[in-house]
């Protein structure tokens, strides 16, 4: 795993005082970057292309060709051109030096993917230098990670392929990262149970790792009769001499795309599939999608299917810049199906890999409704403090940059400037929780916005609630706005992403695009000042979230894709 904030941080802190313009070979993380940029850390940064860069000021300029090393750069005197994420071999070439000298760069600094310089040099002199003499080893750019699954898959050939007999047909393998707390992990395990439940497939669940907090499903989906299994660190496959000659050929001639790591990766989740032997795989997020879609694909299982979860994976930390790629060699190779879990997300996939809108199918995700715990909202409130006659603002969420709990803190804030009656609960876990907490306790708040941690179930948690707020930057498909409209609680949101995909505009719940503390403030006490308009409004989602995104419906789907990926193969 590439860690792009130490490597882009340390190259900044390397480039000093002077506008640092970033440019890298691969695609890197947009909420990174724009980090950057919001801390005065970076001036601007080249955009894979024009049509993301000609009409927008804030880019430093884009790439015209990546592999050849043709830049576009906008003016910038006396600025540093940072070029991060390549390797030792690699050097950069006329094009980029002759292009930043034309618009008054002064230098260029080159760093690996740890963040170690490589190069620090004065561009005009480095340009007399490479006109007198020839600089040896590969220019920045021409090592691209298409050529390296190329690669990959000419080196490897026949070694980890099955026999088509050797596959059980009526069986599907689920591979997911584990089996945490977390969104995709929890439709992973409904889908598996679902499908054991059905009868029509046999599940078996490989996992990256199953150790606390990745074993939060595990006992539930083994309780229902399903196989689990961990991917095995090292394999006998890897011992394989094709295998390990492979290895040693992509460390040697991509040591920059660190190939040989994913391939290493690539051969465990194949030596996984081997064992099972199962004629449909389906591949949960993207570093199953792509690394073990490609295994799947190495080791000839007839159906092959993918399941984004969100947004496309160039705008999470998480990113990997070999992703793009490997979903493009993946689909070059076999008619894969392709899924995801809201139109918005599907939208975001096929603009980042270029691919047609009809290529990705969207399954919107399915729970098991249980009635209400009628005394939960009693016991959860004395629990907390709060009054059982007062109205009550809740969220559930985890306390990241991109779910923005300051923001949910600041609408809180102005409501209660409002009508001090509102009381505010808002559950969950993260990095940023410790200092939302000291964020409320300065707006001496701490008895009007109680901040409690980690909750479980969900179901107990919304049964203390009035109304439910969600105000991610980005999201997939909130499973969490489809459970708070199940436990019949109008939403208020941000409505990016998915969002809109979950609730009814107006009937159950409101999207506010403008995301300030003062309209989402609005919009929740339009709600809760109505009594009227609050119980038509809970009855609705209710009824909503049941008739829309029951279990069956997305059983019935899924199984649908796998006998498609199935027919495509």
């Amino acid at each position: 795993m590439i860690d792009f904030v130490r490597m882009l941080g340390r190259g900044l802190e390397f480039c000093g005082d002077k506008p640092v313009i970033l440019a890298t070979p691969y695609d890197v993380p947009e909420r990174i970057a724009r980090d950057l940029k919001r801390e005065n850390r970076l001036h601007a940064i080249i955009a894979d292309n024009v049509e993301h860069a000609k009409t927008d000021p804030e880019f430093g300029g884009w790439w015209v060709d990546r592999r050849n090393g043709r830049i576009f750069l906008r003016r910038n005197p006396g600025g540093t051109l940072l070029i991060a994420g390549v390797g030792s071999d690699e050097v950069v070439g006329a094009n980029i030096l002759l292009e930043a000298k034309l618009k008054g760069f002064d230098n260029f600094v080159t760093t690996d993917f740890a963040g170690n310089p490589i190069e620090d040099l004065n561009i005009a002199a480095a340009i007399d230098q490479r006109l007198d003499t020839p600089v040896t080893g590969t220019r920045v750019g021409v090592r691209q990670y298409t050529d390296a699954f190329d690669e990959m898959y000419e080196l490897l050939g026949q070694a980890l392929r099955l026999r088509p007999g050797d596959f059980v047909q009526d069986r599907v393998a689920l591979v997911i990262g584990g089996l945490g707390p977390g969104g995709a992990e929890r439709q992973a395990s409904l889908t598996a149970i679902g499908l054991k439940a059905a009868g029509t497939y046999e599940p078996v669940m490989i996992c990256n790792y199953l150790k606390a907090p990745g074993d939060f499903f595990l006992q539930q989906v083994i309780d229902a009769g399903v196989t689990v299994t961990e991917v095995n660190p090292l394999p006998e496959e890897l011992k394989l001499p094709q295998v390990t000659t492979a290895i040693a050929i992509l460390n040697e001639r991509y040591s920059a795309l660190r190939m040989g790591d994913v391939l290493h990766e690539v051969v465990r989740y194949a030596a996984s599939l081997r064992q099972q032997r199962p004629a449909t795989v389906h591949l949960w997020m993207d570093y199953c999608s792509v690394l073990g879609g490609v295994a799947a694909n190495l080791v000839g299982i007839p159906a092959i299917v993918t399941g984004g979860r969100s947004v496309a994976p160039n705008r999470f930390n998480l990113f990997q810049p070999y992703m793009k790629d490997g979903y493009l060699a993946l689909a070059k190779r076999k008619r894969i199906t392709m899924l995801n879990n809201s139109h918005a997300g599907a939208d975001d996939y096929c603009a980042f890999l270029g691919l047609p809108r009809d290529r990705i199918r969207v399954i919107q995700n399915g729970f098991e409704f249980s009635e209400p715990n009628e005394h939960a909202r009693v016991e959860k409130r004395t629990e907390l403090g709060i009054d059982l006659s007062a109205k009550v603002v809740g969220s559930i969420l985890r306390f990241s940059e991109e779910k923005r709990p300051r923001l949910l803190i600041d609408m809180a804030r102005n409501i209660h400037s409002r009508n001090p009656d509102v009381r505010f609960i808002f559950f969950g876990d993260g990095p940023l929780l410790q200092g939302e907490r000291k964020y409320v306790e300065s707006l001496q708040l701490a008895d009007v916005i109680k901040l409690p941690g980690y909750i479980d179930p969900a179901r107990d948690a919304l049964a203390a609630m009035d109304v439910f707020a969600l105000v991610s930057r980005m999201e997939g498909l909130p499973n969490v706005l489809i459970e708070a409209q199940a436990a019949g609680l109008p939403i208020v949101c941000t409505g990016v992403g998915g969002m809109n995909e979950t609730f009814e505009p107006g009937v159950t719940g409101f999207a506010v695009k403008s995301a300030t503390p003062e309209d989402l403030g609005e919009r929740v006490l339009e709600i809760l000042e109505d009594d009227a308009r609050l119980a038509s409004m809970s009855s609705a989602a209710r009824l909503q979230a049941i008739s829309h995104f029951g279990m069956a419906r997305m059983i019935n789907d899924t199984v649908d894709a796998y006998r498609q990926s199935a027919r495509a193969g």
